[in-house]
């Protein structure tokens, strides 16, 4: 089975992978203590905590979307 065909099969378990990646690297964010913020660069916990937390939560709520956006096609809702 060649990967095109297996992706056509089932695109759903994208959203399983997108939401990993950003449940985890939420995660790798808060322990080391700087977060990528889109056209600003690193933004830092001792700078700016509020901007840190808050793109931490969007980071961590985008991840837990995608994961269940990934049970809604697979069914389990």
């Amino acid at each position: 089975m060649s990967i095109y065909s297996y992706l056509r099969q089932e695109p759903y378990v994208g959203w399983l992978v997108a939401g990993a990646v950003l449940i985890i690297l939420s995660g790798v964010y808060a322990s080391m203590g700087k977060v990528y913020v889109r056209f600003e660069g690193w933004t830092f916990q001792s700078e700016k905590p509020k901007r840190f937390w808050w793109c931490i939560a969007g980071y961590f709520l985008g991840g837990v979307f995608f994961v269940g956006l990934f049970l809604y096609r697979v069914g389990a809702f």
